[in-house]
């Protein structure tokens, strides 16, 4: 389409920033009963690990057990989704792991051990990557390692 249809602008009085808090309550709620529905605790740690699976907005996983408690909520996601039957499974199992893998490549700490919980876990993943992405993931933490060693 050669014209602009709609002009955009964004600034501190847009309403979706001055009623941020109300968004994330909204968005928490719908969530943990999502999450009810398919018969998951919908604690805070499951909806923020949920967001940090679905959301489009990429954050940083700290720590490697923040990672691998994501990866679990993402495992017990599929495995309930499969009794309830609610999504379809291929394209949940697809999408989890688009975004688990996109959540390994943008974590820095831990990553040896973050890919032995995804070797153990989610060898979908890795099969994914397939055999270049592994070995620049491998010389990636090898490099990391030694400059930590370096210094």
């Amino acid at each position: 389409i050669p014209k602009i249809l709609l002009s955009y602008r964004i600034h501190s009085t847009n309403m979706s920033v001055l009623e941020r808090n109300i968004q994330d309550e909204v968005a928490n709620k719908i969530i943990g009963r999502q999450l009810s529905y398919i018969g998951i605790s919908n604690n805070d740690r499951n909806i923020e690990n949920c967001k940090m699976i679905f959301s489009r907005n990429l954050k940083i996983v700290k720590t490697s057990d923040d990672f691998k408690q994501i990866v679990l909520l993402a495992n017990e996601i599929e495995t309930k989704n499969v009794q309830a039957k609610i999504y379809d499974k291929i394209e949940l199992s697809r999408i989890i792991s688009l975004r688990l893998t996109e959540l390994l490549r943008h974590t820095t700490k831990d990553q040896l051990s973050l890919i032995t919980l995804l070797a153990k876990q989610r060898k979908d993943i890795m099969r994914k990557l397939g055999i270049m992405g592994n070995i620049k993931l491998f010389f990636k933490i090898v490099l990391t390692k030694f400059k930590h060693i370096l210094k």
